[in-house]
């Protein structure tokens, strides 16, 4: 049994003939079946270090990370959304520079919508620097040293780089 192809151009299935596009033509049995899929797989990974079948330790991380990111680029352009509206429908003009904490919460209290709009920035800007703490406490409580230490120096070079930024 082999493949060919119709004028449609999907394949077919018919019991002649190789698997065939245009002028290449292919032996329906030396095509890779699900077997010899897992087969490869098994063997790529056998001897590689990598680790036996069941629970992968690092799913928490992974969920950690995702979760983080999530939520915090979701609760940013949320509020991003609703300073722009507020904004517009109070007719105020957008800032140029996003002004100090505490003077964003005061307009946000004043219900000003370029304080909302300061607040989503620095809750994107805080939002990668949550998730790498959250995933060096993540590797931290699975054993993983290296990595930990890995994610603490990305913190480290997000934290530096944030404070350089607010410094001039």
């Amino acid at each position: 049994m082999s493949f060919s192809r119709d004028d449609t151009t999907r394949p077919s299935l018919s019991s002649d003939g190789p698997v065939g596009t245009d002028d290449k033509t292919v032996d329906a049995t030396l095509l890779p079946t699900a077997a010899m899929a897992e087969d490869i797989a098994r063997e790529a990974t056998e001897g590689s270090g990598e680790r036996p079948a069941g629970p992968d330790p690092l799913d928490r991380t992974y969920r950690v990370a995702v979760a983080t990111l999530t939520t915090g680029f979701r609760i940013g352009g949320t509020l991003l959304v609703a300073g722009l509206v507020l904004a517009i429908l109070r007719d105020q003009p957008l800032h140029d520079r996003a002004d100090p904490l505490a003077d964003v919460l005061r307009g946000i209290g004043r219900g000003e919508g370029p304080a909302v709009v300061d607040l989503a920035i620095m809750a994107l800007i805080a939002t990668p620097v949550v998730a790498a703490l959250a995933i060096c406490a993540s590797f931290a409580r699975a054993g993983d040293r290296v990595y930990a230490g890995l994610s603490l120096a990305v913190l480290l070079i997000l934290g530096t780089s944030i404070t350089l930024a607010l410094v001039r």
